[in-house]
């Protein structure tokens, strides 16, 4: 699909929530912006490669084919990133969270290389990733199941999954990686 015929996907969010004066002194919680899902560019790769820290933390969320340090144009190749699969979820205009869809056979769609700007963890960005997502591959890829993986020690990451209605298949044999699913379509009754 073609930029021009992509739709985007805004998620509302206010910035900080109103603290109820029955809360007066407590300082509010920060709330996501406004978010919207792109195609992703070269040129994010450039902002995202600088929330990954050390070679330990890119195989984690690139895997091993991925260098580092890594350049984007080099890493854009590394994960045969393209328009069509990668995305960048943008607070205003600026990428706070990436993520690809990998288009398998029968209609199995991927959910890979999903991360968040270490700044703005904790506020929902994660699940409007995945939501946003997971409409993408739906609309764009008519998926019928989606699956990801995460490591068994991202309790984060594996509730939030978890809550989204994936579940867990299968892990690998050291138990570190598991492989969660999920359908996109009601199950048939």
């Amino acid at each position: 699909m073609t930029d021009a015929k992509r739709p985007s996907y805004p998620f509302a969010g206010s910035g900080t929530e109103r603290v109820p004066d029955s809360h007066a002194g407590v300082s509010p919680m920060p709330c996501a912006p406004l978010t919207t899902l792109r195609p992703a560019r070269v040129d994010d790769l450039g902002r995202v490669l600088g929330w990954v820290p050390d070679a330990e933390a890119c195989r984690r969320w690139a895997g091993p084919n991925v260098s580092f340090p890594a350049t984007p144009n080099g890493a854009w190749l590394e994960m045969a990133a393209s328009p069509d699969n990668a995305f960048a979820l943008l607070a205003d205009t600026v990428p706070v969270g990436f993520g690809q869809l990998l288009a398998g056979d029968h209609r199995v769609v991927h959910m890979a290389r999903l991360i968040v700007a270490p700044g703005h963890r904790g506020r929902g960005l994660g699940r409007r990733l995945c939501e946003a997502l997971i409409a993408t591959a739906c609309d764009d890829f008519a998926a019928r199941r989606l699956t990801l993986n995460v490591y068994a020690d991202n309790h984060v990451a594996h509730a939030l999954y978890r809550s989204l209605g994936f579940s867990e298949l299968l892990r690998d044999d050291a138990g570190e990686v598991i492989l969660m699913s999920r359908p996109t379509l009601p199950p048939r009754g």
